[in-house]
């Protein structure tokens, strides 16, 4: 502490700031923390923050300011309500399910703003939602003008450590992926294997199943590196290299179809991109290999198989595995 004589007034020193600092470091949020939501910044133009779960409040550790004029007041060392904000209800509804439980029945649901939920019923509702959807909203309950969304980042129990709007596996492992060829047993190889886990068996259960066919997806894949245009339908998350996909506006991409990127043979990764036209549809559980292309108001039917360098003609429609010309049976005539 420092002492002011003349005002008499108190005041944290620098040897609070220093081990501030070495708390932040000690728990990665410097080293960690701070290059994933540069890139995501980058990626979105927005402010990104990463913050935990202070008692009956959330601590901002982590921020980086986006280019626009609007800026986000949240600073590490912030401290704000759970209950009104987009990292807090994330954090709320991913705690332990006792901890979870508690907060929704005991925080002080204060109006910080117009739209604050202050009403018991309609937050446990709203934590409920953002259980399933695997994301949450913030539509100015803390700020008029400001929105937010945020998801959880989860330890190896499901459970919420920190909320953020982070794709930090791929990110920090491979980068951002171009047209390539990789020896299988490579460091790159191994690296997207390890994404390919984490979007396996930590996004996919929590966030992506849940949010198929929600904008929340379309930006999710967005954030993974994928080209989607405006108003494009996707409900498949498997796009294990999204850098190489285009979905042009319009498009669909139905539930359980993979957008394949890549193909290994006689040892080698081969990588390549995958482009669907404006309003070009792929179906059900279809599959579209490296190379391989849609173009505008194509359509490929269900469980279909496009080959590797395939082209769709524009306006065609096509089925099977492979795929051929869409031909339905003719019908017998007396």
């Amino acid at each position: 502490m420092d002492f002011e004589p003349e005002g008499k007034k108190y005041s944290l020193g620098l040897r609070v700031f220093q081990l501030g600092l070495y708390v932040s470091n000690s728990l990665g949020y410097a080293g960690t923390a701070t290059p994933v939501l540069t890139r995501l910044t980058e990626k979105t133009q927005e402010a990104s923050i990463l913050a935990v779960q202070d008692e009956d409040r959330f601590l901002t550790v982590a921020k980086v300011d986006g280019p626009k004029a609007f800026r986000v007041t949240s600073d590490p060392g912030y401290r704000g309500y759970l209950h009104c904000s987009a990292v807090g209800k994330a954090l709320v509804a991913f705690a332990e399910p006792g901890e979870s439980a508690k907060l929704v029945d005991t925080l002080e649901l204060v109006p910080v703003a117009p739209k604050s939920i202050t009403d018991r019923d309609e937050f446990r509702a709203e934590i409920e939602r953002i259980r399933t959807l695997g994301y949450a909203l913030m539509d100015e309950e803390n700020e008029v003008g400001m929105r937010a969304v945020a998801v959880p980042v989860l330890d190896h129990d499901g459970r919420a450590i920190a909320a953020g709007s982070a794709v930090v596996g791929k990110w920090l492992l491979v980068g951002r992926i171009r047209t390539s060829e990789h020896p299988l047993w490579s460091s790159f190889v191994w690296r997207n294997e390890v994404v390919d886990a984490f979007v396996e068996m930590v996004a996919a259960p929590w966030f992506a199943r849940a949010a198929a066919g929600t904008p929340a997806l379309v930006w999710w894949l967005r954030l993974l590196g994928a080209r989607i245009g405006r108003g494009a339908w996707c409900e498949s998350y498997w796009l294990p290299e999204a850098d190489l996909v285009a979905l042009g506006p319009g498009s669909t991409v139905n539930r359980g179809c993979v957008i394949q990127t890549h193909l290994f043979h006689d040892r080698i990764m081969s990588i390549d991109a995958v482009n669907l036209g404006q309003g070009a549809t792929i179906g059900p559980h279809g599959v579209i290999l490296p190379g391989a292309s849609i173009d505008s108001g194509a359509t490929v039917g269900p469980a279909s198989l496009v080959m590797r360098g395939e082209g769709i003609p524009a306006g065609t429609y096509w089925r099977g595995n492979p795929v051929a010309p869409w031909r339905e049976p003719e019908v017998p005539t007396r």
